[in-house]
């Protein structure tokens, strides 16, 4: 089945960009939104990676970060539409892997998704 790959952000543009940038036979790829239900989903899909757009209005990226944190150590990419700055210091002093900006590119993408995939396979 390959690399499990949850993605939390509502965003269609996204889920397109991951579907077209990461193949269909290494990964699979699932998409959820940040609701009450996440932890009960991190326990079943068990994913090897969480990409984390940190503009879900529900309760914001960075919070939801530190939540996940509280439950698991799965390798984290945050992604922003904005600018790094604070916020790109900020995301990996809680613990994220990487931080993106928007728009991405495919095999940028796809270079830090397979750097997280092997600092934590060791």
């Amino acid at each position: 089945m390959g690399r499990k790959v949850l993605v939390i952000s509502k965003d269609t543009k996204l889920m397109e960009f991951l579907h077209r940038n990461l193949p269909d036979n290494g990964y699979q790829i699932i998409n959820t939104g940040a609701d009450e239900a996440l932890k009960t989903i991190l326990d079943e899909v068990k994913p090897h990676l969480v990409i984390l757009d940190i503009m879900i209005p529900e309760l914001g990226g960075i919070e939801l970060c530190l939540s996940i944190r509280q439950w698991s150590q799965v390798p984290i990419i945050l992604l922003s539409t904005w600018e790094a700055g604070a916020d790109k210091v900020r995301g990996l002093d809680i613990n994220s892997n990487s931080y993106l900006t928007r728009p991405l590119d495919g095999a940028e993408f796809r270079e830090q998704a397979e750097k997280v995939f092997q600092r934590n396979s060791n």
